[in-house]
């Protein structure tokens, strides 16, 4: 009897120890944190989502906000115009730490093994210590960064503002392992997806590259410029906006168009990918639900002034900041407005982030804002 009862009770603790480790598994799509809530920039994080539409505080700095915040544990992350990259209390406001760059951080940052990565337009790639703020290294790259970087194995994978894609050892401060040249600077963030890396850049084309290897996959070329915005990808399709306001979906393996949606304006922004539904700002002031596999309108949601900052999702409800200096949240299903959050002016912060019930915006105010 105590035999089978020890028995037993090492298949229980062979059951929850198995669990553990899947857990341990499926917990990396959401355990780095990053500006779209995934590497593949889909822009949907989970619950809970912030329900009130209510200010829970807001923490002023000397410059534009128009850094995509991160939030990890205890602190959220943005850069500032101001020269200084920030990290804040998520719960309070209050400021744990600042560091100084010599120029403007307006790209998003990166989390790994607890230091945080991030461009500035000084030419540096810093990396932090973040509980701390004390610098791990920095490395040069003249031309300076505005996009926002993504981690695999240990290499980042980052644009400058020069006509280069990089690879880059983070264990080894920053040093190159392979670049890929464009025919014209780089202002995309990369997405990734299994051992293949996707950015768009402003000689009309966007790539897909080897992870390995920086062997170009494919090249979507387009005769408008594909200079703004970033690349997200779900349900086999890579997605992007265009200047000429048309969206993309592209085949991920073959480089192939499945289907483009027109609007009226510019998209300047990253959408957002559900398994049914994309959502994609525009310059027409009007955020678009699409079919993810036929691009066949759903709904459309009207602001007062253009929609430049990139939607995100989370249980059931798409979040979008406007020109318009409101911050809508909106029902994904039907497009009908919960509850919108006035601020004290627009929003040009690339994607808002999202983490226990709050969204985390920065303004052209000087302000990033906590909404619950």
């Amino acid at each position: 009897m105590i035999r089978s009862r020890v028995g037993t009770l090492f298949q229980v603790f062979i059951i929850l120890f198995t669990l553990l480790i899947c857990w341990e598994l499926i917990l990396p799509v959401h355990a780095i944190p990053r500006f779209r809530g995934d590497s593949q920039n889909t822009g949907v994080f989970p619950g809970p989502a912030p329900e009130k539409g209510k200010l829970k505080w807001k923490f002023k700095t000397e410059g534009v906000v128009a850094s995509s915040p991160i939030a990890y544990k205890v602190a959220v992350y943005f850069g500032s115009s101001d020269g200084y990259f920030y990290s804040v209390n998520s719960k309070s406001g209050t400021l744990i730490w600042k560091f100084k760059t010599k120029r403007d951080t307006i790209s998003g940052s990166i989390i790994h093994h607890d230091i945080i990565y991030f461009g500035a337009t000084d030419g540096y790639l810093y990396a932090l210590d973040i509980k701390t703020g004390d610098l791990v290294w920095k490395s040069y790259y003249e031309e300076g960064f505005r996009t926002t970087p993504v981690i695999k194995d240990d290499v980042l994978f980052l644009a400058d503002r020069s006509d280069y894609f990089y690879a880059l050892d983070i264990l080894n401060q920053g040093k190159p392992i392979w670049s890929y040249k464009t025919e014209c600077n780089n202002s995309s963030s990369p997405a990734l997806f299994e051992e293949m890396i996707f950015f768009k850049s402003c000689d009309h084309q966007a790539y897909a590259l080897k992870l390995s290897s920086q062997k170009p996959i494919w090249r979507y070329k387009h005769l408008n410029h594909l200079n703004h915005g970033t690349v997200a990808i779900g349900n086999g399709l890579v997605y992007f906006g265009g200047d000429d306001g048309s969206i993309y979906a592209v085949d991920i393996t073959r480089g192939t168009l499945r289907w483009s949606y027109k609007t009226r304006g510019r998209i300047d922004r990253t959408p957002a990918v559900t398994k049914t539904t994309v959502f994609v700002g525009s310059n027409d002031t009007i955020l678009y639900a699409l079919d993810a596999n036929t691009g066949k309108r759903k709904w459309r949601f009207k602001a007062a002034l253009p929609l430049r900052s990139a939607p995100v999702v989370s249980e059931g409800n798409v979040y979008v900041g406007s020109d318009d200096h409101f911050v809508y949240s909106l029902n994904s299903q039907t497009g009908s407005l919960n509850w919108k959050f006035k601020m004290g002016q627009k929003t040009r912060s690339h994607s808002p982030f999202i983490k226990d019930g709050t969204l985390f915006i920065g303004s052209n105010d000087k302000y990033l804002y906590a909404i619950e």
